[in-house]
């Protein structure tokens, strides 16, 4: 895809990985885009922060955070330095659009080398303390000037800085800085990167003093050039500070010795030995620099080395007293033993005839160390090396080779396993020996170790034998091991522990206080409908990270779907409600997902004490499910009674199922003219007739009807027995119609839309009647579902039904609302008529609300009117229908029968 973010930023991100990071992989949010970087690859443009699966199966991943915001997302093989990462989240701050400037300022002055930061222009911005001292200027004299201004003649750093700031990674290798009377001269080497902070583009120019490095090379290849024997160049301290091509080939040695004296290097035999012959010869060769000191050193693997010591050829002369003193150790190596013809033959057969990696070991020496004869291209392959490497003429200690490469063996626990340990147990147990080894890149593989006897022989290998390795890799074996023992524990998705993970990880805890949050985002689902799985995934993902980095003492967990854990060391129960409100006010904040900035909620329950593990989980559990009752962002503490509470809804629930549809009735609430004061219509009403509890409102029984799945079949019942009771009447009530109430679960079953559709059609005089809050939907929430209502809605009012908009007015209501979808009319909250009669304001509001109705041709029907003094004022206001108490209560039908008999009818 192609970016929109300006280039310079991806640059910038990618040369700190590979300085601070060079494994690891970034998901970075940048503006509008999300883009996954790399040290040695271009950015792409993906989706979102869903990190790839891939990034669950190893390694360490690192939420970069600023202030509650999920900024990017740091995957790497290896542990990643604090500083690196504090680098990476200061340069992602600094690049959004709040703060940018300040971020970028701090980011450039704790550089701890010399740094500068220029626009696109080059002005300087900002520059490092280091900066300052190298060039003996103040921040004064540079910050806000043009880099001409200050250095006038350095033309060709001007180009470099230009080609940085125009997008292109530049290097000067070497630069010559001018001392002045207080300020010797320094060579520098410089990097010149692309450079992004907050809004502006331009370059960023590190600085370091070689002056000491270009000094001593090139002394030390004045010494080594023309050099006939393997040579390394010495420091007056012993340390290593080059070494010939011949010597490197002859000890191929890794890590490179530079800067380890001499006698440390781990390739001799006797080390107190070879330290003390080494130390003398160079103390003699520093009091004596015209003379030649000659040690003989025994090399590991049974070579013995003859070293000749000396300051070297005019080399005396021309340090005087000034510079450092440099020493020329010369190497000459004993003629090693040519393989025998046994062992030719050998070498053919073995590795001609071996499926996996194989290395072949000669002959033990009196250390135990064997020499590597030959690998083979699958052994070099395992290990992460060249071939040429392993297969070095007249063969080199099996020990001292892997050092040499950089190749680390380790038992199955990471302790260290020596290769005289290995070769000796292999051999002498007959079967596979566990290890693993380390590769020069980092990465551990996981091996099983079998040793072949290549002689013929009885009773324990001597140390003459040779010995065949088989190296098996069975690295994905124990990747798919850990990963299994990883899922058991973990979440997927957000890395957390899951509940068996959770309650591990607390057993141990056991008897101690603890608080236990249990936390769940209100209307998760709808929003995942909404905005599709992925982008759930990415709003659960940074959800998870703020409640990761809340507290240090918290262990949080993921336990299913949206619910959360988070459990806390010595929480009072009042201490609970309050961290409970500290979590909530933290998920206020606004996310981003799917490029829209989202604002979400979450309720909690708080249990605390001594109990066991589980039971502090059932509490909290139980306290959220309180919590949720009353509404968006609730809290609750756990107390003894919301056991019995819960236990009763499930009794309820319980007698529900049983109850469908024998113990449910319908109730009719007429409503009358304001004008003529005729019978019109009649609301349906649902009720519950508990052969214990008595008689239940929907409001009571309805959200359980919800939870338990049935308020489908529930619906249809209401429909059809409305239906049939509307046919009853056709000859003797004609024109009285019947209006009942869908929720906005309803208002999306197309099937129970579909049977409403057909008994319109079929009886007429049916209505619906929807809640005000059923027809509002936030944009970010169920963008698709207006539209499908309001198509429903206008085929029922097409086939004859009017649609009334009920409790309009509650607070939930959208004057939009009453435009956008194919009503007939709106019935007020009973809350206009109750303040009616309490002042000019209440009149006025329900003055304006029934006029704009009206304007918009609907009609308005009054609900709740118990006075004759509030059906006159709503008469007057222009309400053209009226219900409540003042003209009859909800009756079931037999005595609503019986009252209509008496009334006059529409």
């Amino acid at each position: 895809m192609t970016l929109t973010v300006n280039p310079a930023l991806p640059d910038t991100l990618r040369e700190l990985l590979k300085s601070h990071a060079p494994g690891a992989s970034l998901l970075a949010s940048l503006g509008q885009q999300v883009l996954l970087l790399s040290a040695d690859a271009p950015a792409i443009s993906v989706r979102d922060l869903t990190p790839p699966d891939a990034w669950f199966d190893s390694g360490e991943l690192i939420w970069l955070t600023r202030d509650g915001a999920l900024l990017g997302l740091l995957w790497s093989a290896q542990t990643v330095a604090e500083g690196s990462v504090q680098l990476l989240t200061m340069l992602l701050a600094a690049a959004q659009d709040d703060g940018a400037q300040r971020e970028a300022n701090v980011l450039i002055t704790q550089l701890p080398e010399g740094a500068a930061w220029l626009s696109g222009d080059l002005v300087f911005q900002q520059v490092s303390r280091r900066f300052l001292e190298l060039h003996g200027l103040s921040a004064a004299q540079v910050i806000g000037q043009a880099f001409e201004q200050v250095f006038s003649q350095r033309r060709e750093t001007a180009q470099f800085l230009q080609q940085a700031a125009s997008g292109r990674a530049v290097r000067q290798e070497r630069e010559w800085l001018p001392g002045t009377q207080n300020r010797p001269g320094v060579w520098l080497r410089s990097q010149m990167r692309p450079y992004y902070g907050g809004a502006a583009a331009g370059a960023l120019w590190t600085m370091y003093d070689v002056s000491r490095e270009v000094s001593l090379s090139s002394r030390v290849q004045a010494l080594l050039h023309g050099a006939r024997l393997p040579t390394a160049v010495l420091s007056a301290e012993g340390e290593v500070l080059e070494r010939s091509e011949s010597l490197r080939r002859s000890l191929p040695e890794a890590p490179d010795p530079q800067s380890t004296p001499l006698w440390n290097w781990p390739i001799w035999s006797d080390a107190p030995d070879a330290q003390r012959q080494l130390k003398q010869a160079l103390a003699e060769a520093l009091a004596a620099p015209q003379q030649r000191f000659e040690c003989a050193v025994q090399v590991m693997g049974g070579e013995r080395a003859s070293i000749s010591l000396h300051r070297g050829e005019a080399q005396a002369a021309a340090e005087g007293d000034q510079g450092e003193a440099l020493l020329v150790a010369e190497f000459h190596f004993h003629e090693r033993q040519p393989f025998s013809g046994m062992q030719q033959d050998l070498l053919a057969g073995v590795i001609a005839h071996s499926p996996q990696a194989t290395l072949l070991l000669g002959a033990a020496d009196d250390s135990g160390e064997r020499p590597v004869w030959l690998a083979s291209e699958a052994a070099a392959k395992l290990l992460g090396v060249d071939k040429a490497a392993l297969n070095v003429p007249g063969g080199v200690a099996f020990g001292k080779l892997l050092r040499a490469l950089g190749v680390q063996l380790s038992r199955p626990d990471l302790t260290p396993l020596s290769p005289v340990t290995l070769t000796t147990q292999a051999s002498l147990e007959g079967g596979d020996l566990s290890a693993v080894l380390t590769r020069p890149d980092g990465l551990r593989r996981y091996v099983t170790i079998t040793a072949a006897r290549l002689v013929t022989g009885e009773g324990a290998p001597h140390k003459g034998e040779p010995l065949a390795l088989y190296l098996h890799d069975v690295t994905a074996v124990r990747h798919l091991e850990d990963r299994l023992k990883h899922d058991a524990a973990h979440d997927p998705l957000t890395g957390l522990p899951n509940w068996p993970g959770l309650r591990a990880k607390l057993l141990h805890r056991q008897g101690e206080s603890l608080g236990v949050l249990s936390l769940s985002l209100d209307e998760f689902g709808v929003l995942q409908t909404a905005l599709g799985r992925s982008a759930g995934d990415h709003l659960l993902i940074q959800v998870a990270a703020r409640l990761h980095h809340w507290r240090k003492d918290a262990q949080v967990a993921r336990l299913d779907g949206e619910h959360f854990a988070l459990v806390l060391p010595g929480v009072a129960s009042a201490a609970g409600l309050l961290l409970a409100s500290e979590v909530q006010r933290l998920l206020t904040l606004p996310l981003r997902v799917s490029g829209r900035e989202l604002r979400i909620t979450a309720s909690v329950g708080v249990a605390c004490g001594e109990e066991p593990v589980d039971q502090l989980f059932e509490h909290a559990r139980t306290a959220l499910l309180a919590a949720r009752r009353t509404g968006r962002a609730g809290r609750q503490a756990y107390r003894p009674e919301l056991m019995s509470f819960e236990t009763d809804l499930m009794e309820l629930e319980h007698d529900l199922r049983a109850a469908l549809p024998a113990q449910f009735s319908l109730q009719f609430q007429p409503v009358v003219s304001l004008q003529h004061g005729r019978v019109q219509a009649a609301e349906v009403l649902l009720r519950w007739q508990h052969p214990v509890r008595g008689q239940l409102s929907p409001a009571q029984f309805l959200p359980l009807v919800a939870r338990a799945g049935l308020l489908p079949s529930l619906g249809r019942w209401v429909v059809a027995e409305v239906s049939a009771q509307r046919q009853r009447w056709q000859s003797s009530h004609p024109k009285l119609r019947l209006s009942l109430n869908l929720s906005a679960p309803e208002l999306l079953d197309e099937e129970l839309l579909a049977e409403l559709g057909a008994q319109v059609r079929s009886v007429g005089g049916l209505d619906l009647e929807l809640s005000a809050g059923s027809l509002i939907q936030p944009d970010p929430t169920r963008p698709g579902d207006p539209e499908h209502i309001n198509a429903a809605l206008a085929e029922l009012r097409a086939a004859g039904a009017q649609i009334w908009v009920d409790d309009f007015g509650d607070g939930a209501s959208s004057l939009t609302a009453l435009e956008r979808f194919a009503l007939s009319g709106v019935k007020l909250h009973p809350s206009f008529v109750a303040n009616l009669l309490s002042g000019p304001r209440p009149l006025a509001l329900l003055e304006g609300t029934v006029d704009l109705s009206r304007k918009l041709g609907l009609n308005v029907i009054a609900v709740g009117v118990e006075t004759q003094a509030q059906a006159q004022l709503l008469r007057t206001a222009g309400c053209h229908a009226a219900q409540g108490y003042f003209y009859a209560p909800p009756m079931a039908l037999p005595d609503f029968e019986r009252w209509l008999a008496s009334q006059v009818l529409d």
